[in-house]
């Protein structure tokens, strides 16, 4: 299968990323989704998902390639895994990756989590903080 990347936050340096790029720049985003493989949850990309939002997918993710004979193999070797990144800066909303990384787990113990991030929102805790949450959630990859 190919990567499965998650979008837990619209939001970039505290502003909605339609705002910082004008009215115009969402319609144009959901449309490219179309080919780029985008599926808002919400029909006009107004809300963010929730923790067990983005845990069903990943758990739909993987029903589909074992439904597509594309599953996990041996000891996990050709796992790609879930990435939390997009257009947002994630660590907006760490508390619900943390509690989605939580969910995924419990329901497929072996699955690699990654973080994408560029920032570090300073309501979002301290450094060594952030990374503690960060290791206790088994996200493996930042």
């Amino acid at each position: 299968g190919g990567r499965l990347y998650l979008q837990p936050s619209g939001l970039v340096s505290g502003f909605p990323w339609p705002l910082l790029r004008g009215p115009a720049f969402l319609p144009t985003l959901l449309a490219s989704g179309s080919d780029s493989g985008l599926v808002p949850l919400t029909p006009d990309g107004s809300s963010d998902p929730t923790a067990a939002e983005m845990a069903d997918v990943v758990e739909r993710y993987y029903e589909v390639l074992d439904e597509n004979n594309q599953g996990v193999i041996g000891m996990g070797e050709n796992d790609t895994g879930a990435t939390f990144a997009g257009i947002g800066e994630p660590t907006f909303r760490l508390d619900e990756i943390c509690d989605a990384a939580r969910i995924i787990h419990e329901r497929r113990h072996g699955v690699p989590l990654r973080l994408v991030t560029t920032m570090l929102p300073a309501d979002v805790g301290g450094a060594d903080d952030v990374a503690q949450r960060i290791a206790d959630a088994r996200i493996s990859d930042v």
